[in-house]
């Protein structure tokens, strides 16, 4: 941002470096706040998202979801947890484990949403000459190429 901002203000007048300044540092901070507040949203979204789906599967009847219940109550039992407090906290560990499963499949999708974003804006730079030479005429309705 710091380099649109230094655009900004060198491209107006003297007497305007002031306004323009503002300008650019109003513009840097409504696309923080925004990033930020999209980020937020779709964290808050998407980790609901695989809560949900994460807690379809665990029932009772799942082998994963028993092993991994016995294993927490006996890892608790082992450190000196009485085996019927320690059968009050394994849902909570569970519980605590989903959420952690969901954040990470949510920094995954994000992660891939984010390298997807990148691409599209490098093919773009890169197909950018081409496109910019490229003059659409209206009457012929055929693409043609500017000649200079």
């Amino acid at each position: 941002m710091t380099p649109i901002i230094v655009f900004i203000v060198s491209s107006v007048p003297l007497q305007l470096g002031g306004a323009a300044s503002a300008t650019g540092v109003f513009f840097r901070f409504t696309g923080f706040c925004t990033s930020i507040a999209l980020v937020n949203y779709f964290s808050l979204s998407g980790q609901s998202e695989h809560v949900t789906r994460f807690r379809q599967t665990i029932t009772d009847l799942n082998p994963a979801v028993t092993q991994k219940l016995n294993g927490y109550r006996q890892l608790l039992i082992s450190r000196g947890m009485a085996p019927d407090q320690a059968g009050k906290v394994v849902n909570g560990l569970l519980s605590r484990s989903v959420h952690a499963q969901a954040q990470m499949r949510y920094a995954m999708d994000y992660d891939q949403l984010v390298s997807c974003l990148i691409l599209v804006v490098i093919l773009l730079i890169a197909l950018y000459p081409y496109i910019n030479r490229t003059v659409v005429n209206l009457k012929v309705n055929q693409p043609e190429f500017a000649s200079y």
